[in-house]
């Protein structure tokens, strides 16, 4: 893999892109997963709007003015000490969407699940950013994988089971390319995999 390919995997597997990912794949695969039957096929769809806008758009429209006020050097996060407010406010604005999708949309305990994890896995990394830096990708992609591996133990549906082995090889994918582009060290990045996958597979198995 060289470095553009990695930056390329970087990009598309973004941490604040697997909300949408998910919530997408889901929709594909059961929408009653997520949803009450009520919601048609458009409303479904809309509903992983609002995931995206409120999950990467405001994260991201938040870094840009971050980023134009001087407050962080780069929309990278390169560097340790600019990653806490980051994390802290866009834990934030998950946690703000996770009690707007169970109070409002109504949504399943796995739809409310998803983003509570997702707000837990922030905040954690951004409490480790105080002493250390580690890999928010890698927390990311090993929290998917706990997650649909959860899923697939309980519910044994088969097209779970194709998200799984889906989610495993990007995994590796995504690891590959943050070790190829030296942006962490081996541990920071095994252990931000092992974090997100035990978390969320706790988080998931108790819900």
């Amino acid at each position: 893999m060289n470095n553009r390919l990695a930056n390329l995997v970087s990009i598309v597997f973004h941490p604040l892109l697997l909300a949408t990912y998910l919530f997408s794949a889901f929709i594909l695969v059961d929408p009653m997963m997520l949803l009450h039957p009520g919601y048609r096929l458009k409303a479904q769809w809309l509903v992983v709007l609002l995931v995206w806008l409120t999950t990467f758009v405001v994260p991201a429209l938040s870094l840009v003015m971050l980023k134009f006020t001087g407050n962080i050097s780069s929309l990278k996060l390169e560097k340790r000490k600019e990653r806490f407010i980051p994390f802290f406010y866009t834990g934030l604005i998950y946690a703000f969407t996770a009690y707007y999708f169970a109070h409002q949309l109504k949504a399943s305990n796995l739809a409310f699940g998803i983003l509570v994890l997702i707000t837990i896995l922030i905040l954690a990394a951004a409490i480790i950013t105080f002493f250390w830096k580690i890999s928010v990708h890698s927390i990311g992609v090993g929290g998917v994988v706990g997650l649909l591996l959860v899923i697939s133990y309980m519910m044994q549906l088969g097209p779970v089971n194709y998200l799984l082995v889906a989610a495993i090889l990007i995994s590796g994918l995504v690891i590959s390319a943050r070790l190829k582009l030296q942006v962490h060290t081996p541990s920071q990045v095994y252990v931000g995999y092992l974090l997100g996958l035990l978390v969320s597979f706790m988080i998931i198995y108790w819900l």
